[in-house]
């Protein structure tokens, strides 16, 4: 099936788009290089139907999970700096919820570690 250019191009960017957000196929800037993106546009294009962002997001899966295309890099986790708990914020919270914390949130914990071990509770 032949495709209007345009709108064939501007579903191409739609993806890529998409792909920077945690609901978009954030898996494809893993495997972004010039030689998937032509195999990835060759392949959404071979589907049929009116073009649109689904096409490049199966194609996308048909060409991962057959190994056409290879991750050429690898994910940087998101470091997160938490914020130390202070004294005020820890008397502030409900026991429960300390309790809580204490016993599912290994930062929460070392926090709350550190203020007892420093003697500030």
């Amino acid at each position: 099936m032949t495709y209007d250019a345009e709108e064939f191009n501007a579903s191409f960017r739609l993806f890529e788009l998409g792909s920077y957000t945690s609901e978009g196929c954030s898996d494809w800037l893993l495997f972004r290089s010039p030689e998937s993106t032509r195999l990835l546009r060759e392949k959404a294009a071979s589907l049929g139907g009116r073009i649109s962002v689904s096409h490049f997001v199966i194609a996308f899966g048909l060409l991962r999970d057959s190994g056409a295309i290879t991750q050429v890099r690898e994910a940087k986790p998101i470091e997160i700096e938490e914020p130390d708990l202070t004294v005020e914020q820890y008397r502030a919270m409900p026991t429960r919820t300390v309790v809580m914390k204490y016993r599912n949130d290994k930062v929460f914990k070392s926090q709350v570690d550190s203020l007892v071990q420093r003697g500030l509770i």
